[in-house]
């Protein structure tokens, strides 16, 4: 203006102007603009953990120390760590960007990348993608988000009457009750299955049995209802957590319902192959092995393969070693029945040196991706009659592959109403079929470790 040179901002003065933008609205600013600044960073970050996805921005927080970096040495060392943790397929933290990008990238470090040259400019396509999908699909509803915050009054909270999900003392626990009162398990340890072996230790039963009935608390993490309906009630922890040994952090999800039918029924209509198969993208379900209880290893697993046709993405496919185990509930001595699952290496368990392996199938071409996961199934008798049966389903998955963990918890919250609504199904199926009877059905052997599991 009138001919004169607007003064230089310098870093301090452009802060200051960022805050009174902040103070104002964040509807004004860019997501270049959140990322510039600690403050508006840090509530980014925020909601970012809170959505389950930190990991683009840790990448681009990375990226930034590895451009600052002045040696070519230095650089290579840490572009190593970049590609291992965010870049590589089923890494830690991998980034959903699109192939050709993580292909490129991996191409152009592999054959133009040394201790004596590595460019800074290596990364630049994957932050563009990451910044892409940033702009795209998180900041539109971390702006909805902050306008939400600041919109909506606070009002204070009204106790709730106590919700039990299940006991080991008491089964007749009333599932229509609203609670945040609970008692808290004493187990703290959470990242402690082991995967890569198909047994079951007495220590990885007790957990698991302990996470799936744990009415307020897995250790220090808190479970959170977001679904409750007359018959069922669904439960996220709220906090992402690492359930096997190196693995990433997810969601863990809970559902418990009640079903008008007698506890062994329910367990037989569960474990079913056919009922399974009711699930429409279920595409697989077979028996791969069974080792029966020995001295070293009681309990008898078998492990199954299932595969799952997802829309839209690749197969995902899941090899998991499966025990059932039961005990009496007290003090009505109601009959209780636990099937734990955890995800394993195939290769490993089949090639190891159990040779009590009875192999019944060998693993076909793996063309699709192999997840990860650990779970429980527990059915109850609910009533001295046993005409009602509680069920409980635990469980923590990787998809793996691109899909980001944020996208694939945000599924969980309406877990409850599809599988409800199958174990209806698959209990009519069962009684109808038997005529009111029941029976055992061809499970892939589920139900057959618990008679093999190996007693002194």
């Amino acid at each position: 203006m009138f001919g004169l040179k607007q003064p230089r901002q310098t870093p301090s003065i452009r802060t200051a102007l960022l805050r009174a933008k902040m103070s104002q609205s964040y509807a004004d600013l860019t997501l270049e603009d959140i990322i510039d600044n600690e403050q508006s960073r840090a509530s980014f970050r925020k909601f970012l953990v809170q959505t389950l996805n930190e990991d683009p921005l840790l990448f681009i927080e990375t990226v930034e120390n590895y451009e600052r970096m002045k040696s070519h040495h230095n650089r290579f060392d840490c572009a190593k760590d970049i590609m291992r943790l965010f870049i590589e397929p089923r890494s830690k933290n991998e980034l959903n960007i699109s192939q050709s990008t993580r292909d490129n990238t991996l191409n152009q470090f592999k054959t133009s990348c040394s201790a004596t040259y590595c460019p800074k400019t290596l990364f630049e396509s994957c932050c563009a993608g990451v910044m892409l999908e940033l702009k795209e699909d998180v900041w539109p509803r971390f702006q909805l988000a902050q306008r939400t915050m600041s919109s909506t009054p606070t009002s204070p909270s009204t106790p709730t009457q106590a919700f039990k999900t299940g006991s080991t003392t008491d089964a007749t626990s009333d599932l229509d009750s609203d609670s945040n009162s609970y008692d808290e398990i004493t187990s703290t340890s959470i990242s402690s299955i082991d995967p890569s072996s198909p047994h079951f230790s007495d220590d990885e039963i007790k957990l698991i049995k302990e996470w799936s009935i744990s009415e307020k608390k897995i250790g220090n993490i808190t479970w959170h209802k977001v679904l409750s309906k007359p018959e069922f009630q669904s439960f996220v922890t709220k906090k992402p957590v690492s359930v096997m040994k190196d693995s990433r952090k997810g969601l863990l999800c809970k559902v418990v319902g009640i079903i008008d039918a007698p506890v062994d029924i329910c367990l037989q209509a569960a474990t079913a192959k056919k009922y399974k198969l009711n699930d429409e993208m279920l595409k697989v379900c077979e028996n791969l092995a069974y080792i029966p209880g020995s001295v070293e290893h009681p309990y008898a697993v078998s492990i199954v393969r299932e595969r799952y046709s997802i829309p839209l993405i690749s197969d995902r496919e899941f090899v998991i070693s499966c025990t059932l185990v039961t005990e009496n509930v007290q003090p009505q001595n109601f009959k209780r029945y636990i099937l734990c699952r955890k995800s394993i290496p195939w290769n490993d368990c089949i090639d190891g040196p159990d040779q009590t392996v009875q192999k019944t199938k060998k693993q076909k071409t793996n063309t699709c991706i192999k997840a990860e996961m650990v779970g429980c199934y527990i059915y109850e008798q609910y009533n001295h009659e046993n005409t009602k049966t509680r069920y409980t389903e635990f469980g923590w998955v990787d998809m793996k592959g691109s899909i980001p963990l944020w996208l694939w918890n945000m599924t969980l919250k309406n877990r409850g109403t599809g599988l409800h609504a199958a174990m209806k199904k698959s209990v009519a199926e069962h009684l109808k079929a038997t005529n009111g009877k029941g029976g055992e059905v061809e499970n892939l052997n589920q139900t057959q470790t618990l008679k093999d599991h190996f007693r002194a």
